[in-house]
């Protein structure tokens, strides 16, 4: 279902694109999606970003669990699933999940803050980059019991894109975000 998900944001993408008219070959693709090289001080920028953003979702998480209770069970499964089975040693497993967060990722990104954002700035200015998180931080409203977790890091990937004119922070502040999931993984898998 997630892969499904992802295609469809993918989609939305080219669909957008392909309205604007934008040619898709390379250049004018990465034009067009801001695929810009950043400074060393843009990259700083997004290692303190993924320790303010890791750092706020780990601390706001528990926030939301008291709201999995006032959710229907399928928002707030993350919260009722109980005993978790227990993954130790099962390796290939770290492989679908790693493949799905990175098409996660690159969907997301190529949706929001490449197609959206810059449309966005056209018509709000200084004010897009906490318009921008909002809406985002809202279109995970299926995990409405992730939302008080996800909103500073959609503020900030907002921000960073806008203040840089690049996704390219925004590829590597989620990477930094949904990489904890990776990581946890593993960790799990080693036992």
């Amino acid at each position: 279902m997630n892969v499904l998900f992802f295609a469809v944001l993918a989609t939305a993408g080219i669909v957008i694109l392909k309205r604007e008219g934008v040619s898709f070959a390379a250049a004018s693709l990465k034009a067009r999606l801001r695929l810009r090289n950043i400074s060393r001080k843009d990259w700083l920028l997004v290692v303190v970003g993924v320790v303010i953003v890791d750092g706020s979702y780990i601390a706001l998480m528990s926030v939301g669990e008291p709201l999995a209770g006032l959710l229907p069970g399928w928002m707030s499964a993350p919260y009722r699933t109980g005993a978790e089975a227990d993954p130790s040693g099962d390796y290939l497993g770290l492989l679908p999940f790693s493949g799905m967060i990175l098409f996660n990722i690159g969907s997301e990104e190529f949706l929001w803050r490449g197609c959206v954002l810059p449309r966005q700035e056209l018509c709000h200015g200084r004010r897009t980059w906490w318009i921008h998180g909002l809406q985002w931080a809202l279109f995970h409203w299926f995990q409405a019991w992730h939302l008080p977790a996800i909103l500073p890091g959609a503020l900030v990937h907002g921000w960073l894109s806008t203040r840089t004119q690049s996704m390219v922070p925004c590829l590597g502040l989620h990477l930094g975000l949904n990489g904890l999931g990776i990581i946890m993984l593993a960790v799990l898998l080693v036992g």
